[in-house]
């Protein structure tokens, strides 16, 4: 074991969402179990105003009726109230072992990050929501005493989470130049905030922000610090240490070393 292992910190992608049902308690549970540093999880909002954690807008991809049949027609999260979305099985489509999952509400993961002391990020999904989801996002955030970050890809929105959350750490995951990064470090008023870079592979070839390179990482971390996502192999990781990344971004195949 390298020491530099040591020093890295992971982020699970949706949990661990490798052999688990992505964005669900499963999932969260073992990515606490394993010695993750963060859960990334992605939040909407159902019909009647209850903040749900799931990636997608429909729910076809990841939940099952509850005899574990695909979904016949498209089932919009927002158009659906909380009651309705717990109807559905969130898990069997992964394993019969997680048989009963549901969609869980924001304010589970929460109380379940104050227990473990594991760190919440909210991704960049929450810049979508009304006026109105967003003071209920923030409030439940406030209320919960846990260890939250937020990313965004816009500006505005880390000024927003500043001003009204100043305590929650900002990640910033859009288009990175020296004029932006700059920008997210006087808003954030200390280095102690992440920039996100993909490392370049296959996997994210769909991306059209700038992708890590040794130029762009060396000058992030000049006024902050640095994600490079997302990785699923050791040589991966090595190349995320030769780039200076502090924080990684995984499905649940690299798993942090055992620390003392």
């Amino acid at each position: 074991m390298e020491t530099w292992e040591m020093e890295m910190k992971y982020q699970a992608h949706r949990g661990v969402s490798e052999g688990f049902p992505e964005n669900t308690m499963p999932a969260f549970r073992a990515a606490a179990a394993y010695g993750y540093d963060y859960i990334e999880t992605d939040p909407h909002f159902t019909a009647d105003g209850r903040c749900v954690l799931i990636h997608d807008c429909e729910l076809n991809r990841t939940c099952r009726t509850k005899d574990g049949e695909e979904l016949p027609q498209p089932v919009v999260i927002e158009k659906i109230s909380y009651q309705e979305a717990l109807g559905y099985d969130a898990g069997i489509a992964v394993s019969p072992r997680f048989r009963g999952t549901k969609i869980p509400l924001l304010e589970e993961l929460l109380e379940f990050a104050k227990r473990t002391g594991i760190a919440v990020k909210i991704d960049n999904r929450f810049q979508s929501f009304t006026d109105g989801q967003l003071d209920i996002l923030f409030r439940l955030v406030r209320a919960s005493r846990a260890r939250v970050a937020f990313t965004c890809s816009d500006l505005r929105f880390a000024r927003l989470v500043h001003d009204r959350l100043p305590d929650c750490e900002l990640h910033y995951d859009g288009y990175v130049d020296e004029e932006r990064v700059r920008e997210m470090a006087a808003i954030s008023g200390s280095p102690d905030f992440y920039v996100w870079l993909g490392l370049p592979t296959p996997k994210i070839a769909w991306v059209t922000v700038p992708t890590a390179s040794p130029a762009l990482c060396s000058m992030v971390k000049r006024y902050g610090h640095l994600g490079i996502w997302i990785l699923t192999e050791r040589e991966e990781l090595e190349q995320a240490h030769r780039l200076g990344a502090e924080l990684i971004e995984t499905t649940g195949s690299l798993k942090p070393p055992l620390r003392p």
